[in-house]
């Protein structure tokens, strides 16, 4: 593999060649007892010396990307019975998940609806017995499949994509359709899992669920819509109508609960959620089918990570900040533009995997964007969703770097460094609206934090806004 790589001219093919090899040369035979090593692996283990090189990126004169293979000469000297020797080897060194990139993350859309049932309900002609999934169960107003979404979302560059369907009892809203018993769930399931497998490997389609406090039609004070993701079985709406009882379906299922469109929009339109005081909630959507950020979602989304850091810090908690479409017909404006890329440490998408999918969400690696702009940005190396520790009072390397959407003709950059919900620092960088940038900001931290990155691009006349999820980091003496 190393070797096909050396060779290969297609950068993208070099890393993954890298990193299939990187992981068979980890791969253990004694898996049962992954501690210990059989014979042969403890004649292999026990000549090798681990040694760390470090290299500085700034000494190249050359620009370094993800891609980059560095050459690199090993030179052994010692003496061996009274003899001096010399060892000398040359090998490459690829960069792979040193610096953020876009190989590695992969975008796509948490929050999807369809109505495929429409098809079978109302056009009986073109319903195909066997073939789930091309059917749904939401309030689309296209009358989209399944399929026809996935669809959708390859043609717009999306890799993968969350079916959000409207879970409810359809006595309660007759005029929709609506997942409602335990037997549609897995038709449903199996319908997201068919169009992942059977058609397109490339677009992984997750099966969740949208719960919901009541009705549209029905009164009450109490609203809110929650994502259910990654529920190993069928979560009900309602359940006593408040929002405690959508987080304790979530739960119940299995899986965990991202709080869908929080807070009215720009217009005054939206079913927001009416009881914080409801725990635990694992993220929220910052942008619902929205063009910029929604300030409000943006405040309590720093409220909640400064509250939890302490569970942060040390791995028990993430909040994840998300841009979802919430796409009801293909004309949508968010459908395509609301986003969000995850970071999988691998070049090769998430396809038939959606526990890949669930677990970069759920740990907060990923970054939101309204308009499928991209940024990254590390701490010290570490990526998004990460915990570490520093000595307080010491600097922190925060490293950004973004491509923006190349249609739009952006010419400016800013990078904002969010640090514990107040501005820490800003920088501008001239773009060419087309190539990605890099830049680095020096941070000291004295006290524990979290820090996130936000970089909005514009052209004078329009934005596009990229929000970054934080790297947390406890301080010792």
């Amino acid at each position: 593999m190393i070797t096909q790589a050396t060779s290969t001219a297609d950068s993208k093919q070099k890393s993954i060649l890298v990193e299939q090899a990187f992981f068979a040369s980890r791969a253990k035979q004694s898996m049962k007892n992954p501690e210990e090593l059989t014979v042969e692996e403890a004649k292999i283990q026990q000549p090798l010396k681990p040694v760390t090189l470090a290299v500085d990126l700034a000494q190249f004169t050359t620009d370094t990307t993800s891609e980059t293979a560095v050459p690199v000469t090993v030179r052994i000297t010692g003496q061996l019975s009274g003899q001096p020797f010399t060892v000398e080897q040359q090998t490459m060194v690829f960069l792979l998940a040193t610096l953020p990139n876009g190989g590695m993350w992969h975008p796509g859309d948490g929050h999807v609806h369809t109505d495929g049932l429409a098809y079978k309900d109302y056009i009986p002609s073109q319903y195909v017995p066997g073939r789930e999934d091309m059917y749904g169960y939401s309030d689309a107003v296209d009358w989209a499949s399944v399929c026809m979404r996935r669809d959708q979302a390859n043609s717009k560059g999306m890799q993968w994509l969350v079916i959000t369907d409207h879970a409810g009892a359809a006595a309660r809203c007759p005029t929709q359709a609506r997942l409602d018993s335990d037997s549609e769930w897995l038709v449903y399931e199996q319908a997201c899992q068919l169009a992942t497998t059977q058609d397109s490997p490339t677009v992984t389609v997750c099966s969740g669920e949208e719960l919901a406090t009541k009705e549209l039609n029905e009164s009450g004070d109490v609203t809110g819509h929650l994502l259910s993701y990654a529920n190993s079985q069928y979560a009900a709406s309602y359940g006593n109508g408040t929002c405690q009882s959508l987080i304790n379906n979530v739960i119940g299922a299995g899986g965990f609960g991202v709080v869908a469109h929080p807070y009215k929009n720009a217009l005054g339109i939206g079913i927001p959620w009416s009881d914080w005081n409801a725990a635990p909630w694992n993220g929220l959507e910052i942008m619902s089918n929205e063009s910029s950020p929604n300030a409000n979602a943006i405040a309590k989304w720093d409220q909640q990570l400064l509250s939890k850091l302490g569970d942060e810090i040390v791995g028990n908690y993430w909040c994840v900040a998300m841009a979802n479409s919430d796409v009801h017909t293909s004309s949508s404006a968010g459908w395509g533009a609301n986003m969000n890329y995850i970071y999988t440490g691998s070049y090769s998408a998430p396809g038939t995997s959606p526990s890949v999918v669930w677990d970069a969400i759920r740990n907060g690696r990923s970054t939101a964007s309204s308009d499928g702009s991209f940024a990254a940005a590390t701490v010290n190396g570490f990526y998004p969703g990460s915990h570490t520790t520093v000595v307080r009072n010491s600097t922190v390397s925060v490293f950004v770097t973004g491509t923006p959407l190349s249609t739009k003709g952006y010419t400016n950059a800013q990078v904002r460094i969010i640090k514990n919900g107040s501005l820490a620092t800003t920088q501008n960088i001239p773009i060419d609206g087309i190539s990605n940038f890099t830049t680095t900001m020096p941070m000291t931290v004295s006290q524990n934090c979290y820090i996130r990155a936000e970089v909005v691009y514009s052209n004078g006349i329009q934005s596009g806004y990229c929000l970054v999820n934080p790297v947390f980091i406890g301080t010792s003496n």
